[in-house]
């Protein structure tokens, strides 16, 4: 799995140079051409070290109306090329790359979240050397987009506009507890919840 979590990184750390505008979404979040590019660099990548995986869920030309023909008892992967993408373009670190795979042939799970501008790279081969249990006196709480309508109010609450760093920051114990409000898409939250399951988190 070496040489995989290698090229994947990359692929990402080399499309990330330059930023590349693209267009607004139905949503009006942010499209740029890196979220494209990585995109199909990781489809490739994996059709590449898992031939077997045909089906892919992804934020970026995803067909939504088809998600319910998915068969998840086949091998499929899922892919957040970047998770944050106005803070990548406004130029901060807090974005990243969720991806998860399921492939049947390999009998393998693979679950990733980079946080490319820190070099962090969370895999289910080495979550448990970095995790770090949140101290008794630490309260933060990170929240997600999907609560800004929500009656969240005091210091203790964090926001960071990407899940993947959400889940990184969570990880390593700088926050007690990560609430994901109504509105999810299983590209944001499948890959975190997959790693915080193998350090025994609590999942409401």
């Amino acid at each position: 799995m070496k040489n995989f979590y290698t090229q994947l990184k990359k692929i990402i750390d080399h499309s990330i140079k330059d930023k590349n505008y693209l267009c607004l979404k139905k949503d009006n979040s942010m499209l740029t051409k890196n979220d494209v590019d990585i995109q199909d660099k990781i489809i490739f990548l994996i059709q590449k070290f898992f031939p077997d995986v045909k089906q892919f869920i992804c934020e970026e030309k995803f067909n939504k109306s088809k998600f319910d023909e998915i068969d998840f008892n086949k091998s499929f992967a899922i892919i957040d090329p970047i998770d944050g993408t106005e803070n990548f373009y406004a130029g901060n670190k807090m974005f990243g790359t969720l991806v998860s795979i399921n492939s049947k042939l390999s009998k393998k799970k693979i679950d990733i979240i980079y946080i490319p501008l820190y070099n962090m790279l969370i895999t289910r081969d080495n979550i448990l050397s970095i995790y770090s249990k949140s101290s008794k006196k630490n309260q933060l709480t990170i929240l997600s987009t999907k609560c800004l309508g929500h009656k969240f109010k005091g210091a203790k609450y964090r926001m960071y506009g990407s899940s993947a760093f959400s889940f990184y920051k969570f990880i390593v114990g700088e926050a007690n507890e990560f609430i994901y409000c109504d509105g999810a898409k299983i590209w944001d939250y499948f890959t975190g919840l997959r790693l915080s399951k193998l350090i025994n988190c609590k999942l409401n």
